[in-house]
């Protein structure tokens, strides 16, 4: 799916009402199974059984429809994302991901029970990195 397409998919998730949510390592952000919401989602390309994997007649999940079908990356600051670009470093149980959302770069720690840091790379911080990098 190129970039165009997910971002459209991610909008139309991250404009759905969610009706229950919990974090940690038992996330998940449900909202109703309507003919509304399945509808939005229709619209951008993701079917009625995709939908019905991730869900019963009542609720559906789309932090689960959103990262197991590769269409967002993470959950951060309330949404669903996905990396413009990305290096992760994985260690023991815990992940740094550097990456890029838009114009603006983030740095974010996670581990099993999710977030543990994240925080915006601000232009003065990134200039020096570039410096040193280059």
């Amino acid at each position: 799916m190129n970039v165009v397409d997910r971002k459209r998919v991610i909008d139309v998730l991250n404009s759905l009402e969610v009706i229950e949510s919990n974090g940690g390592d038992q996330a998940y952000l449900l909202v109703e199974n309507s003919e509304k919401n399945r509808g939005l989602l229709n619209n951008v390309g993701i079917t009625n059984e995709i939908i019905n994997k991730y869900g019963d007649k009542e609720t559906f999940c789309i932090l689960s429809l959103g990262i197991r079908e590769g269409f967002c990356d993470l959950y951060f600051d309330g949404k669903l994302i996905y990396f413009d670009e990305s290096i992760v470093i994985e260690s023991n149980d815990k992940s740094l991901i550097i990456f890029k959302l838009g114009d603006e770069h983030f740095l974010g720690l996670y581990d099993n029970g999710g977030v543990v840091f994240e925080e915006k790379i601000t232009d003065t911080l990134l200039s020096q990195i570039k410096k040193v990098i280059n």
